[in-house]
Formats: structure tokens, sequence, C-alpha cells
């Protein structure tokens, strides 16, 4: 079976209980219990949470477990710190079958994907390039306690490039599916921030990336040349 997560710090290898359905107290108990900053593991350590936070770390004995708590033995399992993914992309499938399928609920995708990163005992995740508003969807329903899945952190486009049917990626697939498909698509992604600010004066560009921050992005990636122009400098580098 895959991690669980205990709550926002820490996961437990081997057990399974859903996030978001966790008892308002719960105890984990008989783990070992690995934290960076303690030196040596702690053996036979308990676990103690109230409405999902960690309350107490500590041995067996040495920790007073709530009356009425919740207990989950594990024991002969590890119990670490949630770990996080600095660069990933909840939203990765750009084939043309599942960008029909699946427009207007990309979401769904990216809360699945942010599932499988949590029970690989990732409780953090930040996500470097998709659709800004299914991002933001999932992000938000996760925050609220709606669906399970890792915390999510999301630059949405890459400054600079265009989205998923361009040449920047999959411009080939676009020739098969209506310009305005092919619109609704890219935008989903570029938000603005596309290709067009290379041929836009510095107060323009200033002007619209200060629109994409108040968007709801969490943090900025900046594309200092295109994947075209990326491809060009290592074929002529290496020729």
């Amino acid at each position: 079976m895959g991690p669980l997560v205990l709550a926002a710090a820490f996961v437990v290898s081997g057990a399974s209980v859903a996030p978001g359905v966790v008892a308002q107290s719960l105890a984990v108990t008989g783990a070992t219990v690995i934290d960076p900053l303690a030196g040596a593991p702690l053996a036979d350590g308990v676990v103690v949470m109230e409405d999902g936070r960690i309350i107490a770390v500590g041995a067996a004995g040495a920790v007073d477990v709530p009356a009425g708590t919740e207990i989950i033995d594990v024991r002969g399992k590890y119990v670490i710190p949630g770990l996080m993914d600095a660069n990933l992309h909840l939203y990765l499938n750009l084939d043309l079958e599942t960008l029909i399928k699946y427009e207007g609920r990309y979401h769904e995708i990216v809360l699945e994907a942010a599932q499988l990163t949590l029970k690989s005992g990732q409780t953090t995740v930040f996500d470097t390039w998709g659709p800004l508003g299914a991002l933001a969807r999932a992000r938000d329903m996760i925050n609220a306690g709606e669906a399970p899945g890792s915390r999510i952190y999301f630059a949405g486009n890459i400054i600079g490039f265009d989205g998923p049917l361009s040449r920047d990626f999959r411009a080939e697939a676009a020739a098969h599916v209506s310009k305005a498909f092919v619109n609704r698509t890219n935008e989903a992604w570029e938000q603005g921030t596309g290709r067009d600010l290379m041929w836009m004066t510095p107060d323009s560009v200033r002007a619209a990336i200060r629109e994409y921050t108040g968007t709801g992005v969490d943090f900025l990636k900046y594309g200092s040349s295109s994947h075209v122009e990326m491809y060009i400098i290592y074929q002529g580098a290496s020729a």
C-alpha cells in the first residue's frame, strides 16, 4: 500500500487513510518516527493529531492521547516528514483525445494527479506549467477539504511560452481540430503571457505580467527561450 498523509507535515509508509476524512482526533502508534531535526529515529513513536494538525510527537507512554481518539496501529512502519516536489506538471497529457474529452474539466485530471502524488508521500507540490483555471480550482478544492490531494502551489503558464497546440509543444496536432478549439486550448494556458510578449514594449510586458500575477498564481516561471529557440540553440552548439 502507498504512504498515508497524516497531516501537513508527516507521512507514514504502508498504511492507508484518506486525508479530508481524517477523524477530528487521530493517533498513529507503534511507528518509527524519522525526524531529521531530532537525530536518531524514534522507535515505538506516537503522533497525535487534532482537526488535521499534529499536536504531539513522542515515545509511547510519554505522549498523552485524548480520550475518544481514533487509534491507528502502524507497528513496523515508518513516519517521515511529508515530501515536496518543486517541479512537476499535474496536467501534462497533451494528446488531442484528452484535450477534447476533458475540455472544461481539466481540474479532474489535476485532482487525480494530486492524489497520486499524495499517495507517494508528497504532501506539497509546485506545478510549474499547466492550465491556470484548472490548477486553481483543484488547489482550492483541496484547501477547502472538498477533495484529497497534495497541497498545490502553481505558476500556470511558463512566461513567454504559447499553449499546448502551438509550435512550443504540439503544433502538428492543431491541423486536426478547429481554429476555435486551438485558440481556446492555448488560451487556457497562456492567459496573456505567451510569445506575443516578445514583441511588446517593456511597459506593456510589465502591465501584462502584473495583470497575470493577479489571477491567483502562487509564483512565476519565466522561459528565457521558448522550446523552439532552445532546440535551435542546442542544435547549433552541437553542429
